[in-house]
């Protein structure tokens, strides 16, 4: 029987339920491929998860490998699965998990070619953000051109995500932030981002939004200021707390949960968008700077460090909801301290390292910020 290192749980807790260990390699089933995991995003529903949360309407089977992002390259053909050969290199949300390990299989039904403008491992950053970005900004906000939308929330991994897809679809995106993430959010494209720190929205806004993407949760406060920023007959799409406007505003307003969509999953993959020069410009070489990839590339962004043990021999392990803003030193590598080119800050996805295990599946993200590397 050939073994392999995979992360898992054999009870609900916290991070200290997590495991390291040897388990034996599995074989793809009927319309399945074997993937070599290359990258995995860590999702904040996934703590809940692991906590025991949400047995009521999302039972697993213990001792569970968790992980429903993956990135990484076809190893293995099961019978019946088609459109992928060994050697491909692929992305896909498992709904199922198991991906914080060295090998997992999946459906090929659910699976799509991975961006190549990006390394691969920065790729597992895409299915579960992205998804629910593209259909938050597509398919239920029906962003166009010309259009205002307000971004509440664009700090996190989808936030990201929706203000490059909502800026690449012609819109004026205008985003919510924290001064820690104002410069990665006008990074990633945004017109303009207001400090929800400092004043209220609303007092910041020229006048009504065509759109709202809520993407955090709010207090009964927070619902009740921003409904009346939509204007009559716009949106409001949220991912988290519902935001029900008044029934005269004329405003449609709809709480989503994405769904593993594989034609959306591989838009996202295939997305575009245009980064001026200026934005993005940088002074020398840097692999992982915004040069270093193609300059009309959809991007998750990383921050890199070697944790003090890895977690398998061939997974990173990202933080797909939380990022930190870098410009000049980076944290120490295997040869001693890392230096970048001055610059604008970088947006990093926070990858966790806390312990063998990944005890970062919801660790303390803001004092890790690490990437897994073989």
């Amino acid at each position: 029987m050939t073994m392999m290192q995979a992360a898992r749980i054999h009870e609900y807790g916290d991070t200290s339920v997590i495991r390291y260990e040897a388990v034996p390699r599995p074989r793809p089933s009927f319309g399945e491929v074997l993937i070599h995991v290359a990258g995995t995003s860590f999702n904040p529903t996934e703590a809940d998860l692991r906590a025991g949360l949400l047995q009521a309407f999302f039972a697993v089977d213990l001792p569970y490998v968790p992980g429903w992002d993956v990135a990484g390259t076809v190893a293995e053909i099961g019978a019946g699965a088609e459109g992928f050969a060994v050697g491909d290199r692929v992305i896909g949300r498992l709904d199922s998990g198991g991906v914080t390990a060295e090998y997992v299989r999946a459906p090929a039904a659910v699976l799509v070619a991975a961006p190549t403008s990006i390394p691969l491992a920065t790729a597992g950053a895409l299915p579960v953000a992205g998804l629910t970005a593209w259909q938050a900004v597509f398919e239920h906000g029906k962003v166009a051109a010309g259009q205002q939308v307000l971004v509440n929330g664009a700090g996190g991994g989808v936030g990201g995500f929706v203000v490059q897809l909502a800026k690449h679809a012609g819109a004026e995106v205008i985003a919510t932030a924290s001064p820690r993430s104002t410069a990665a959010v006008l990074w990633q494209g945004a017109d303009q981002v207001i400090d929800y720190t400092a004043k209220p929205v609303g007092v910041a806004l020229d006048g009504p939004m065509d759109t709202l993407l809520n993407l955090v949760p709010l207090s009964p406060p927070d619902v009740t200021a921003l409904a009346p920023l939509v204007r009559p007959g716009g949106r409001i799409i949220s991912i988290a707390t519902p935001i029900e406007p008044a029934a005269e505003s004329g405003v449609s307003a709809m709480h989503m949960v994405a769904r593993n969509d594989v034609g959306h999953l591989a838009s996202t993959s295939a997305s575009h968008v245009h980064w001026p020069t200026s934005r993005a410009s940088t002074t020398s070489a840097n692999p992982d700077g915004p040069e270093a990839r193609s300059s009309s590339s959809l991007e998750p962004g990383r921050r890199s460090r070697v944790p003090r043990q890895p977690v398998t021999g061939h997974v990173r392990v990202y933080l797909a909801e939380h990022f930190d803003e870098h410009a000049d030193t980076g944290p120490p590598g295997p040869s001693g301290p890392h230096t970048q080119p001055s610059g604008p800050p970088i947006r990093r996805l926070r990858a966790i390292a806390q312990h063998p295990v990944c005890r970062g599946l919801y660790a303390d993200h803001a004092d890790y910020r690490e990437e897994w590397r073989p």
